[in-house]
């Protein structure tokens, strides 16, 4: 009666797992509707706007949302450990992860001796041979980080259609213990570090438990298709994805941006980034085939080299009111023209601004008295009028005759 197929013990599990699962669709069902009530009408479901809504409904960083490549939505519940697959007219549960980890084995093909009692489970919820991943805990995000003291963390090949094998772990068991997630992909596909991570053409799904991805691509010059950086990542930097031609969705969450996509030379078209970004530092620097930039979120404090050296900006953007460092922002950017622009009261830094900037001219408003201004308007010829609150301008100016300035 207790313990039996329809025993009293294994019904209430059922009844408990089920009234679960109707307890999650019924809350991502009011994150969608909240999601798409806009300003002034109902509108699309969007990336950044239904994790904003799913937060309300779960609270932040309880479930993640990702965008698979045929423009489903992927909603992770990481309390609960379900997976849903939000489509345009159904909610359906894809992944119970409580079952994968009761019933996961290691592969046949994984090297008892090394991984004895190591089971890690991918982002499909199938099990992954851990002989091809390097792993070790990772103090400062509470979780497994795919690589060892900095090393490269995936060890296997590249296939012929330039995937893995496999898929990333997101959840390793070692022996006895408690099933823990994969948060970190520091230098996990490195390819300065293994030629054959050179070969990467297609990045794999990244998994939404990821707080951390530095370097985590870095030299893999061939990688060309990167669909989703889920918002349960933080920190975004030194990727150097050089032959990407399409910035990836960034989920609402990431805070760190450092030269995430840092001499990207193929990048042409940018995605919309979250307003929970605070740092631009050198983001975009040497685009150079970049035109347009993105809208800067409100967020946003620092923009150190954000756009530095990116020789085919046509327009700037606009500079969020709590920025503070715009050292170098615009530096060398030769094709940027007529601007109108207004550098905000908080702003510390305008060292080298627009140093390099052949092509400028127009009227620039600043409203701050910065302590470090030092060749603001190096090697600019065309008229610029400068004009503002500030009461340095006539120092910002001194040694440019190209300059004028118009007290208010």
């Amino acid at each position: 009666m207790l313990t039996g197929e329809n025993g009293i013990l294994i019904q209430a599990q059922k009844a408990k797992t089920e009234t679960e699962q109707a307890g999650d669709i019924e809350k991502i069902r009011l994150a969608i509707s909240e999601a798409k009530i806009g300003e002034s009408a109902y509108q699309e479901l969007y990336f950044h706007s239904f994790q904003k809504a799913l937060n309300s409904q779960f609270g932040e960083d309880n479930v993640i949302v990702s965008i698979e490549e045929d423009g489903t939505y992927t909603v992770s519940c990481l309390s609960s450990l379900k997976d849903y697959t939000v489509s345009e007219n159904d909610i359906e549960q894809t992944i119970d992860w409580n079952e994968k980890m009761a019933s996961a084995v290691a592969p046949e093909s994984q090297d008892e001796e090394r991984n004895n009692g190591v089971i890690g489970i991918g982002t499909d919820g199938n099990p992954v041979d851990m002989d091809l991943w390097e792993y070790t805990f990772d103090d400062e995000t509470g979780g497994y980080a795919l690589s060892k003291e900095g090393t490269v963390g995936y060890k296997g090949k590249i296939e012929v259609d330039g995937t893995i094998e496999g898929t990333v772990p997101q959840y390793i068991k070692i022996s006895n213990g408690e099933w823990t997630p994969v948060t970190s992909l520091l230098c996990t596909f490195r390819g300065y570090a293994n030629e054959e991570l050179k070969k990467l053409a297609i990045a794999p799904k990244i998994p939404p438990t990821v707080k951390r991805m530095e370097l985590t691509f870095e030299g893999c010059e061939n990688l060309t298709n990167l669909t989703c950086i889920p918002g349960s990542v933080k920190v975004l930097k030194w990727n150097g994805l050089t032959g990407l031609e399409e910035m990836p969705e960034i989920g609402y969450g990431v805070e760190d941006m450092t030269g995430a996509f840092s001499s990207c030379s193929g990048l042409n078209k940018v995605s919309i980034m979250p307003d929970t970004v605070k740092i631009l530092y050198s983001t975009f620097s040497h685009c150079t085939n970049l035109q347009e930039a993105p809208k800067i979120p409100d967020s946003v404090v620092n923009m150190d080299r954000t756009f530095d050296g990116c020789t085919n900006l046509q327009e700037v953007p606009n500079i969020p009111n709590i920025v503070i460092n715009m050292n170098r922002t615009f530096a060398s950017c030769t094709k940027l023209g007529y601007i109108e622009i207004t550098i905000p009261e908080n702003v510390t830094n305008i060292t080298q601004t627009f140093d390099g900037c052949t092509n400028l001219e127009g009227k620039i408003t600043i409203n701050c008295n910065p302590e470090n201004h030092v060749n603001f308007l190096q090697w600019t010829t065309k008229p610029i009028t400068l004009t503002g609150k500030s009461t340095m301008l006539s120092q910002i100016k001194e040694g440019r005759s190209n300059v004028t300035v118009v007290e208010e």
